[in-house]
């Protein structure tokens, strides 16, 4: 797994730039947002905008390593070091919203679809056909949809069920 290298330790950035900047938002690096260097690129990058990043790439190479120099990038959800949490998730059914606990692995998948087939009143019988939806921590932006938005539609749940100081499922 890649590892990320403090600026103060990686290379040099080139003589003609002064202060080191964020490849992706152009911010400089501070005690709040440190600047890393995840892989061979010359250029650092703060680590939560380098999450963004790969959330925004989730199901292309760029979500595991770098477009430029090819490097294995590290795991996104590590730029947020979240305290051991369960994630809750926002269902919305004919404009009703629920809040439920999503569980990982394959036994927390089956716990969901069961969860949600006891919520809206479905049998074994019916299919379950899910759409989701990502939106990027701290700014709230659409960023997926669909299938591939499954995954990472979990770190914002994570995120929300945390600030909130949600414990389990709630209807709204």
């Amino acid at each position: 797994m890649a590892s990320l290298v403090p600026v103060s330790a990686a290379r040099q950035i080139a003589d003609t730039e002064a202060e080191p900047s964020c490849w992706v938002c152009l911010g400089p690096g501070d005690q709040a947002q440190t600047l890393v260097q995840p892989c061979r690129c010359p250029r650092p990058v703060h680590q939560t905008c380098l999450a963004r990043w790969q959330l925004q790439s989730v199901g292309r190479s760029e979500e595991t390593a770098c477009r430029f120099c090819y490097e294995e990038l590290p795991d996104w959800r590590t730029a947020y070091n979240l305290p051991t949490a369960t994630p809750v998730m926002t269902v919305s059914h004919n404009s009703v919203q629920y809040l439920l606990e999503v569980k990982p692995g394959e036994a927390g998948k089956v716990e969901f679809q069961q969860t949600i087939r006891n919520v809206f009143g479905l049998g074994p019988e019916d299919v379950i056909e899910l759409t989701f939806g990502c939106k990027a921590p701290g700014t709230g932006e659409q960023i997926c949809r669909g299938a591939a938005a499954a995954k990472p539609s979990l770190l914002p749940a994570l995120l929300r069920s945390l600030h909130a100081g949600r414990k389990g499922s709630r209807q709204q």
